[in-house]
């Protein structure tokens, strides 16, 4: 049988919130309140933290956005003030990128919410997360945590409709996506 210790440490290094009330001694089970996971993913381990980035051709700012039961009881989820509508039409594509280009997207996270932000069609290079920059950590999916900003790159580089949404369900069905296409050089 595992020690109030063991069992303590076990749960702190799973990344548990642990509340102990310090009024008693010793520490043991009965003075922690275990909360809910915190989100503690690094990604700089898995860059070249301060390495300056590639130079973008195009910056696109990103706000991500809850309005508290909005939607029918549901939140609704919106980037930069839009919710994409859930009619089953296209919508037209808010963004627009050319063959061969090089884009950054800055992305604010404005709610409390953790979202796994996925683009369709493409990898993407991390450049920046909590205001660290940093190269050489290629995804397609990005976990963003609550009140966080982000940045990453992609080469325009698979010509078509792109999808770009928060990869919870519920997060895209009330909203939280949006459409980038592919123009021609003018």
């Amino acid at each position: 049988m595992a020690t109030d210790d063991e069992i303590i440490k076990r749960y702190s290094l799973e990344g548990f919130l642990l509340r102990h009330n310090f009024d008693a001694r010793p520490l043991s089970l009965s003075n922690i309140e275990i909360g809910c996971r915190t989100y503690r993913w690094n990604y700089m381990l898995f860059g070249k933290p301060g390495s300056p980035s590639t130079d973008a051709d195009e910056t696109f700012e990103m706000t991500f956005a809850k309005d508290n039961a909005a939607e029918e009881g549901f939140n609704r989820w919106t980037i930069n003030g839009v919710a994409y509508p859930m009619t089953g039409d296209v919508m037209p594509a808010a963004f627009h990128v050319q063959q061969g280009k090089r884009y950054r997207i800055r992305m604010r996270n404005a709610s409390d919410d953790i979202h796994p932000i996925h683009l369709h069609r493409h990898s993407f290079e991390l450049t920046s997360v909590v205001g660290k920059r940093t190269t050489g950590v290629a995804k397609d999916v990005l976990m963003l945590g609550g009140y966080q900003e982000a940045e990453i790159d992609f080469v325009a580089d698979n010509p078509g409709l792109t999808l770009f949404h928060c990869h919870q369900q519920l997060h895209m069905d009330y909203g939280f996506m949006t459409l980038f296409d592919y123009v021609q050089k003018s």
